[in-house]
């Protein structure tokens, strides 16, 4: 069962985090960079500046 379900997700396009190939991909990683970067601003000034 779990080796069914395993590769019932193996195709999903959410859990790309590879190399980026479609235009899709490419936003999606940018978009996850920006909120990244964004937490990591938020941290600082919260917590330490």
């Amino acid at each position: 069962m779990l080796r069914h379900l395993r590769g019932a997700c193996y195709h999903c396009r959410m859990f790309n985090f590879g190399k980026p190939k479609t235009a899709g991909d490419w936003i999606i990683h940018i978009a996850g960079a920006i909120v990244a970067i964004f937490l990591v601003w938020w941290m600082l000034r919260m917590y330490v500046l």
